[in-house]
Parts: C-alpha cells; structure tokens; sequence
C-alpha cells in the first residue's frame, strides 16, 4: 500500500516534457536535478508495474537523452554529461526550459542513468530502445570512466576532484548495469573487458 501511494506521487511529478520534476507545479518555475529524475525512474521501473508505465519511463528517457552535452557543450569539455534545468509550468504544460550549465556531479548522474536504463531493459525485456541509444549511452558510461583516478575511484565530477563513498556505490551498481547492457544488448567486447575490470576491482 504505502509503495503504491508513493508511486502514485512520483508519477505525479512528472512534467509534459517527461522530466521528473523535484516538485512538480500547475503553475511557476520548477526544478529538474536529473540524478534524483534517475532515483524516480529506478523506483518505478521496480516497483510499478501499471500499463502505461513502460512508455511514461520512455518518456522520462527520452527527455534525459535530448539533453545529453556534446564535448562543445559540457563546461569541463565532457561528452555525456547532463545539467540540471528550471522549466517554467503554465496550467500543467512545460513552456520553456532553462539549463543552469551545473551538475552537482558527473560520476553518479551517468552511473545512476545507466542502471535505469538496465533495469528497463530487465523488466520490460526492450532492446531495441537500448540499441536506438547505443552511441549516448556509450558516452554515457564513458563519463564514469573519466573522472576515474589510477586508484581505481571515482571523482565526483572533473573540476571536483573529491572522492565520495556514495558516489563510488553508485559507480559500482553503474558500472554493473552497463555489464549486463554490453553482453546482453550493445556487444562490444572491448567495452564489455573495461568494464569488467573495473567492476571486478
């Protein structure tokens, strides 16, 4: 009962866009912090199972994936990456958005996207969705491995150079998603012996 209650409130906090908003509003500015969009998206691909859930998740990934930075775009040159956004609501109805050109982190907001991602593959048994995204989702993973320093961890993000224990469990439940994405959907053995590495270190 109590998931079902705290399901129902997390769909509500999804915009037109598909964004989990932080609180969603009829009316005014709102806040999209994709790390905690990724938490919501992770919660109810387990815990949903209604019909429409699977193409409102879509929705939520395919918002992700149209703001995903180039290199040009990411402040610290970084292909993968994403920001956090306002977006301004008018009667239910996301209007405009705006990026604030910040992420609190690089590490856990790739980590935590990429095992949403695996767990909407697990659950609703979709690669061709997987395969549509390979080359962001390759990007994606890659930003994990970018603030990785020759101790085996995790930065938080590459003008942060502060290894956080958080951070790094979440790299670690990341970079076991990208795992099973790479030898049960994407295929590429190069990729698939990175990870391995890394995950078994």
């Amino acid at each position: 009962k109590v998931a079902a209650e705290e399901a129902a409130w997390l769909w509500g906090q999804q915009l037109s866009n598909g964004a989990f908003a932080f609180y969603n509003s009829e009316n005014g500015s709102v806040y999209i912090n994709p790390y905690f969009s990724e938490i919501v998206a992770i919660a109810l691909i387990r815990h949903d199972n209604s019909p429409n859930a699977k193409a409102a998740i879509e929705n939520y990934f395919d918002w992700h994936f149209s703001h995903i930075n180039t290199a040009e775009e990411d402040y610290n040159g970084l292909a993968g990456t994403i920001y956090d956004y306002d977006a301004v609501v008018k009667n239910g109805v996301v209007v405009s958005e705006t990026s604030k050109n910040h992420y609190d982190s690089t590490d856990s907001y790739s980590a935590l996207f990429v095992k949403a991602l695996a767990d909407y593959a697990k659950t609703y048994g979709d690669s061709s969705y997987i395969l549509a995204h390979e080359t962001q989702i390759r990007d994606i993973v890659n930003v994990m491995f970018a603030t990785m320093g020759e101790n085996g961890y995790t930065y938080a993000k590459p003008d942060y150079k502060i290894c956080y224990l958080m951070d790094n469990a979440e790299v670690y439940a990341g970079l076991c998603a990208a795992d099973y994405l790479y030898k049960n959907i994407l295929g590429d053995a190069g990729m698939s012996a990175k990870i391995n590495e890394a995950v078994a270190f």
